[in-house]
């Protein structure tokens, strides 16, 4: 299954988190969209928006307010404590977020990020390599509100 292409917050999230020092001490390069794939090792961090809350209605600059995409990362790892620590860059880095991060011509204004479940649920399942071990994980729902301004305009 050929992977799809991430759209631009998410796009912006991943390079974020490829970009922090300490989460790719821990993870690689290995930030997914979707799913793990083919050849894809752990620990790693797959990404997927799950939602976007749209505001409608007339607002007095003409627009009704920011899109709020959640986007949720789930963390695999095969040991419980690598998982947590993963979260806590995770957390460290995501958490009250609220800056600039420009990628490919776009800079995404981030006014805010929240996790919306500090990962207190912690599961495990079957591995999705079909070797029937059993991989930890841990769902982490990102809240973003963030703006997108085109400054590299291809003509």
């Amino acid at each position: 299954m050929p992977e799809s292409p991430p759209s631009r917050v998410e796009a912006a999230i991943k390079d974020r988190m490829l970009r922090d020092a300490a989460l790719t001490a821990l993870i690689g390069q290995r930030v997914y969209p979707c799913y793990v794939p083919a050849g894809g090792g752990v620990p790693c961090i797959v990404y997927r928006r799950t939602r976007t809350e749209r505001k409608r209605g007339q607002h007095a600059s003409g627009v009704a307010g920011l899109p709020k995409p959640t986007i949720e990362l789930r963390i695999y790892s095969w040991d419980y404590d690598q998982t947590k620590a993963i979260f806590a860059e995770v957390r460290r880095l995501w958490d009250g977020f609220k800056g600039r991060h420009t990628l490919a011509g776009t800079t995404f204004g981030f006014v805010s990020v929240f996790i919306d479940d500090p990962g207190e649920s912690d599961e495990t399942e079957t591995s999705p390599f079909s070797d029937d071990r059993i991989i930890f994980f841990c769902a982490v729902p990102l809240l973003v509100c963030c703006t997108e301004t085109v400054t590299d305009y291809v003509t």
